[in-house]
């Protein structure tokens, strides 16, 4: 048994020796998220979809461009300045190139609009969304220091301890203590022991968790590099609070997808009254119809064209998809408004309420009613 116990004890010390150390500092966790926190990957990349969008509906307003060869036939009789009909079977062919420019006017003004109020609304959501990650990995990062300091100080008072059940054996040999007191000694020794093992665990496992947030593969013994007692004093006051609390890019990126919502409801139905313009030329070679045969002959052509699908109109199912989105989001955004923390609540937001109730640290709770709606004033 002895000898199992001993293999097995060397083998963890060989598995801890494997391992490689990985001294973080706060400098370097700065520097390591945005490339290595898989959220804030996901929150730049939606951003940039965004953006693309953007892009695309820009696309779509710029003219079309259409280029080719036209070939026209002409077959019948066609009258002269001076009244004789030709027949025109022997010239039946015109030859040349031709160019065509086209702007939808609708997805020019209404959807570009709305698309770039879109590319602001992700782009408030990027900015909140990293700003949460980043609050949790700073916390995950200093609940490891908090433990390694902890951790220190557990070892600190192991060695004292040590040195003093190492003074009771000597003075218990010599007779002048009890063996009573160094059993005593000896019983907290160990107990501080067995808090500094667990100690040891808990920041390994808090360092995994910080490891796994910052996706850092490979067998590390985290280090941290930080000190955990420096004053770093911040002032904080509420001088213009109400309006730091309405620049929130919670509420900013809900004002502009409400701006969003209203712009692509307004483009079902007012959308309709604006044409689509387009212009074009086509040039070639006519056969003699009283002109020369190798004559250049231009025709421009400008169109103004609605299209009017009646579906719009009745029973106008889009306009009045996009007007019920439109008032949700704006229900949405009056109801934020009401909040004074002035973001939307998470389900983390009511568990913690519940946990709390739900725990011995409510004992002392009785016949309460508690509200969690984000401090809605009436």
């Amino acid at each position: 048994m002895k000898k199992l116990f001993f293999i097995g004890f060397l083998c963890s010390v060989f598995a801890v020796h494997a391992q490689d150390t990985l001294l973080l500092s706060y400098n370097d966790l700065v520097q390591m998220m945005p490339s290595q926190n898989l959220q804030i990957q996901s929150n730049e990349l939606k951003f940039k979809l965004a953006k693309a969008s953007f892009y695309k509906s820009v696309g779509k307003a710029l003219p079309t461009l259409g280029m080719g060869i036209k070939r026209y036939e002409l077959s019948g009789y066609t009258q002269s300045t001076t009244g004789e009909f030709v027949e025109v079977e022997k010239n039946n062919e015109w030859n040349g190139k031709s160019f065509r420019l086209s702007w939808d006017l609708s997805e020019l003004l209404f959807n570009s609009v709305a698309e770039k109020k879109g590319v602001k609304a992700a782009f408030y959501n990027k900015e909140t969304g990293n700003i949460d990650e980043q609050i949790k990995v700073y916390i995950s990062y200093y609940q490891v220091v908090a433990s390694q300091e902890k951790e220190k100080a557990i070892a600190s008072f192991v060695s004292k301890n040590t040195e003093i059940v190492a003074q009771l054996r000597l003075q218990v040999s010599a007779g002048l203590r009890l063996q009573s007191e160094l059993l005593l000694a000896q019983s907290n020794l160990n107990n501080l022991k067995i808090k500094l093992l667990q100690q040891q665990q808990i920041t390994t496992e808090l360092s995994q968790q910080l490891l796994s947030t910052l996706n850092v593969g490979g067998n590390y013994i985290l280090k941290t590099d930080c000190d955990f007692y420096a004053n770093n004093t911040i002032a904080i006051n509420d001088f213009n609070l109400e309006e730091k609390l309405n620049n929130r890019f919670e509420l900013q990126q809900l004002n502009s997808e409400v701006s969003a919502m209203k712009w692509k409801k307004n483009r079902v139905f007012y959308g309709l009254l604006l044409p689509q313009i387009s212009f074009g030329m086509n040039d070639g070679l006519l056969g003699p119809i009283n002109q020369d045969a190798f004559g250049n002959q231009n025709i421009m052509t400008t169109t103004l064209m609605w299209s009017v699908p009646l579906g719009n109109i009745f029973p106008a199912g889009n306009y009045k998809t996009e007007s019920s989105l439109y008032k949700l989001k704006t229900l949405e955004k009056q109801q934020l408004e009401r909040q004074c923390i002035k973001r939307m609540l998470e389900p983390n937001d009511i568990a913690k309420p519940v946990l709390f109730f739900a725990s011995d640290q409510s004992s002392g709770c009785t016949a309460q009613n508690y509200v969690v709606d984000g401090g809605v004033v009436n």
